[in-house]
């Protein structure tokens, strides 16, 4: 009994200090309403997978994705202001990312990205997201791999 408590905690030691896998993208979740809130995840207009972490106030979560995932993010509190990404789809090594307000606007967010860039939406037409869909000059890429922080409420 003691030497497979002792594997398991060996071998969660090893997870925790790893480094996360080169072909993959960070984002750490912050939420800094005064509510909770859960992030919502959808695959660029396929719907799903839904909830992928809860937050109370001043809390804050992190995923890795892989390569090649499209992904859009989006507050509990309504699904209307999003955070758009794809994360290495092949092209130049690079994530694509926006913050969109096309649907509207319902909760403001702040998105930091590995390249130092800050876009930043608190109020309906906000100059850094997405007007409407057709609006290409909205969308950014960095070399890929890095961390992007996305703060709810900021």
């Amino acid at each position: 009994m003691f030497v497979s408590k002792l594997f398991l905690v060996a071998i969660v030691a090893i997870a925790i200090i790893l480094p996360k896998p080169a072909d993959t993208a960070t984002v750490i979740f912050k939420n800094s309403c005064k509510h909770a809130l859960k992030v919502i995840a959808s695959q660029s207009g396929k719907g799903g997978p839904g909830p992928i972490c809860s937050l109370k106030s001043r809390k804050s979560c992190t995923i890795h994705y892989p390569n090649k995932t499209s992904i859009n993010f989006s507050a509990s509190t309504g699904t209307k202001t999003l955070a758009e990404f794809t994360f290495n789809s092949g092209f130049d090594d690079l994530d694509w990312y926006d913050l969109s307000v096309v649907d509207g606007f319902d909760t403001s967010m702040r998105l930091l990205t590995p390249d130092k860039k800050v876009l930043t939406c608190e109020k309906p037409n906000c100059p850094d997201a997405y007007d409407f869909s057709s609006d290409n000059s909205k969308t950014h890429a960095c070399k890929s791999g890095g961390t992007f922080t996305l703060i709810f409420c900021p």
